[in-house]
């Protein structure tokens, strides 16, 4: 499991919040309902040079440079926003780094990254984690009605909140039991309809051979599903063929990998949907 600051730890009183483990270790600034993540720590575990260098590719709007109070006190430095980290996951990818070490390094961090870290910041809530200091008990009468009054309206959002969601875990359950598949295209348009989830056919192309989904064969370039994601059916391979214009010869052609509704589940769940989507029928 991904470990987090403590209470005690100084970079939770700043507002910063760690994601740890042994090797890696992330962190992270509260920014509204979101999150931004410091970019030197992030370039260290993607093999980059320094953040300049893990920065330079990114989309200004999803970047930054300025003061962050950190353990060593304020300091100016590059962040990334919540959809440029996820970018920078992304676009790097390890088999197209030339150092064995560092290319296994990478592929642990951005396993890591998608099995613990994301479904732990899906679980609590965005950047805002669980913290485990305990409230103040309630020392007198108004201090008790006060504390009874704030609960009851926390309950009232809870349970607006779950209403919202319902709608979008029916929506899943039944695209979840669908058959048929879509092409990466359009289950990258899919995706994108969920307002928390910036994707597009060539982000989602790198995001399966980043997750290890699919790969590049070496013959013809073109990308292939892995034998494990077509076991868990989340994804398929559509046979192609083409008659040649002057042999009349049918001629076979790279399958093409498509994404079973299964797999868009699962993708769903991993970028952190949460809003219900709709498939035209």
């Amino acid at each position: 499991m991904p470990m987090l600051a403590s209470p005690e730890d100084p970079g939770d009183e700043r507002g910063l919040q760690r994601f740890a483990n042994d090797e890696f270790d992330i962190q992270m600034i509260g920014a509204g309902d979101s999150f931004k993540v410091i970019a030197a720590g992030l370039a260290k575990a993607l093999g980059h040079r320094d953040a300049l260098d893990l920065v330079r590719n990114i989309p200004d709007a999803e970047k930054g440079y300025g003061a962050v109070r950190t353990h060593g006190g304020e300091q100016q430095v590059w962040t990334l926003t919540e959809p440029g980290f996820y970018r920078a996951i992304g676009q790097r990818q390890a088999a197209r780094v030339r150092d064995p070490a560092m290319r296994d390094r990478v592929e642990r961090f951005q396993t890591w990254v998608y099995s613990e870290v994301l479904p732990s910041i899906r679980k609590h809530g965005g950047y805002d984690l669980a913290r485990s200091t305990p409230p103040d008990l309630p020392q007198d009468y108004e201090e008790a009605l006060v504390h009874l009054l704030d609960k009851v309206r926390e309950n009232k959002q809870l349970t607006s909140r779950v209403a919202e969601l319902e709608p979008a875990a029916e929506s899943w359950t039944v695209l979840a039991a669908a058959d048929g598949d879509f092409s990466v295209g359009d289950a990258a348009k899919i995706l994108a309809r969920d307002p928390r989830i910036q994707t597009g056919p060539r982000r989602l192309f790198g995001l399966l051979i980043t997750m290890k989904w699919t790969y590049r064969q070496l013959a013809d370039g073109r990308p292939r599903a892995m034998q494990h994601a077509v076991e868990r059916q989340w994804l398929s391979e559509l046979p192609q063929s083409h008659i040649h214009p002057e042999t009349g010869d049918l001629v076979l052609d790279p399958p093409q990998v498509r994404v079973t509704a299964k797999g868009l589940l699962e993708l769903h769940k991993r970028l952190g949907g949460e809003a219900p989507l709709s498939i035209a029928s």
